[in-house]
């Protein structure tokens, strides 16, 4: 397998790995974004955190593909190929905040449920 063969290869792997955990993250995820009483509510705290997890996997993905395919795409044009990388690189920190959200939202609820019984509410 010559080199450039390789490369396509493992990033056309990649690219199956962002499809894979970007539609299990958002799955996971589902809890938090379709009910509007998740924090109030007993929550899939578990659930939650493997979405976080496949959303960090999502990322590594991402930045592999990323530098994966840059050697490639570096012979037909530089400066584009760099606004590729760089544009995955944007596309991560989005997600990186995404991950923080909801992992903010996951704590709120954590947190809520361990005030509202010490506190009754209304007094």
């Amino acid at each position: 397998m010559d080199n450039s063969r390789r490369t396509a290869f493992v990033a056309g792997v990649l690219f199956i790995m962002t499809f894979i955990t970007a539609i299990a993250g958002r799955l996971l995820y589902g809890p938090v974004l379709d009910d509007p009483n998740y924090i109030v509510s007993a929550g899939a705290d578990t659930q939650i955190a493997f979405g976080a997890l496949f959303e960090l996997l999502l990322i590594i993905a991402n930045v592999g593909t990323a530098l994966w395919l840059f050697p490639i795409l570096k012979r037909q044009h530089e400066a584009l190929s760099l606004s590729y990388v760089a544009a995955r690189l944007v596309e991560n920190t989005f997600i990186a905040i995404g991950i923080v959200s909801l992992l903010g939202i996951l704590t709120l609820r954590q947190e809520g449920a361990d005030a509202g019984s010490l506190v009754p509410v209304g007094e």
